[in-house]
């Protein structure tokens, strides 16, 4: 597993920061990769989300895939830890490929996810990687958010490629 660290532009070492733990998918089957269309912001991420305290991240991407895709997912797989340095936070992001174990089962989006209008899509990982590199979202943070989910797929492209899944 590789371990990369990012400094935003406007970063400051000493200044307080909030610290974010997450873990997030690279859902692989039937040689496609799921990401999530955020409609309210027109970005794509992988599944994934913030791990829980007293959760380590495999427990924590488990139960999000199950929140976000409605699918269990198995052979997971630790692909990158992604760290980004922010002014005022921290953000330790836990990549880790997986394969659907079952069929999807209904998801129950909160009140909150609904607001998003997030919706569920496949892509071959070369077209995922393309997506996450070239749309331009409506959120400010769209850039950085989708450059990190480029990084956690190149990685999971990367081990897939060894392991000989692609």
């Amino acid at each position: 597993m590789r371990k990369l660290e990012l400094f935003g532009d406007d970063y400051e070492s000493n200044a307080p920061k909030t610290h974010y733990n997450g873990a997030r998918g690279i859902i692989h089957s039937a040689g496609k990769i799921v990401l999530l269309h955020y409609a309210l912001m027109n970005h794509y991420t992988l599944p994934g989300g913030q791990i829980e305290p007293n959760e380590d991240a495999k427990t924590a991407l488990h139960r999000e895939i199950l929140e976000e895709t409605g699918y269990q997912i198995k052979a997971v797989e630790p692909v990158l830890e992604l760290t980004e340095h922010f002014t005022d936070s921290i953000w330790n992001h836990h990549f880790f490929y997986a394969e659907i174990a079952s069929e999807q089962a209904p998801v129950a989006y909160t009140d909150a996810e609904k607001t998003y209008g997030i919706s569920l899509h496949t892509y071959t990982p070369y077209d995922a990687l393309a997506l996450l590199s070239e749309h331009v979202g409506d959120d400010p943070y769209s850039s950085n958010i989708m450059t990190r989910e480029f990084l956690g797929l190149s990685e999971a492209i990367a081990y897939m490629s060894q392991a000989k899944i692609l």
